[in-house]
């Protein structure tokens, strides 16, 4: 099984491209790793809308964000294809694996397809989640099949907080 999720995984994940994102720097060729982490706390109003979508559609808040964010990566990059990594609780819930969400994003798909598409993704997904990143990493390396910045350059992070 771990064999089987690992090679799923190394034939979703070869030949990513990366993902071009306006900054204000230019790309070094070789690229290093200088992480930045972006928090947002959203109004309230926004919240509650975005919580009767998920219903609505019979979605999870995460899936509701989680396309939401791939909507706003293709208007800033206008390319299709979207890998987003995301941190996920294994099925022990006392570790967590990468997982790296790979969906075509088109403006010839609603809001609401792309929804279902992304949900669709993230089930799957989340069935072969038993194997080890390093290893598709190492993998993945090796077959020479990825670019100079790894297998996404996005996370994303739903982490529940409380107004207090």
């Amino acid at each position: 099984m771990f064999n089987n999720n690992l090679e799923y995984w190394q034939n979703k994940l070869s030949r990513v491209p990366v993902l071009e994102i306006t900054t204000d720097k230019l790309r070094a060729s070789n690229q290093e790793y200088d992480i930045g982490i972006e928090t947002f706390v959203f109004p309230l109003e926004l919240c509650e809308s975005v919580k009767t979508l998920s219903q609505s559609s019979e979605n999870g808040l995460f899936i509701s964000l989680l396309t939401a964010f791939k909507c706003l990566l293709y208007k800033y990059t206008a390319q299709e294809d979207i890998v987003v990594g995301s941190y996920i609780p294994q099925k022990n819930h006392l570790d967590f694996n990468t997982l790296a969400f790979r969906s075509c994003v088109s403006s010839n798909v609603s809001f609401c397809e792309l929804l279902e598409q992304v949900n669709q993704v993230v089930t799957e997904d989340l069935k072969h989640q038993d194997f080890s990143w390093q290893q598709l990493v190492e993998k993945l390396s090796a077959t020479e099949t990825q670019n100079d910045t790894g297998i996404f350059q996005v996370m994303f992070s739903l982490q529940d907080a409380r107004v207090i």
